[in-house]
């Protein structure tokens, strides 16, 4: 129950679901390795725990 009041809370007085917020920091993190190092996608992907074939959709 404190789960979902939490998860309200935040909605409605961000604007923005949880996961929006988690989803930007993972974008982030991917921005910053791609800037940064010479990984390949895949392997970013990998340590972002994202299969790649959906991490270059969410990307």
């Amino acid at each position: 129950m404190a789960v979902a009041h939490l998860t309200a809370t935040i909605q409605q007085t961000m604007g923005h679901h949880p996961c929006h917020f988690y989803d930007g920091k993972i974008i982030d993190a991917a921005k910053k390795m791609l800037a940064e190092t010479d990984k390949p996608i895949e392997e970013i992907a990998n340590i972002l725990t994202y299969d790649p074939s959906n991490f270059s959709k969410f990307f």
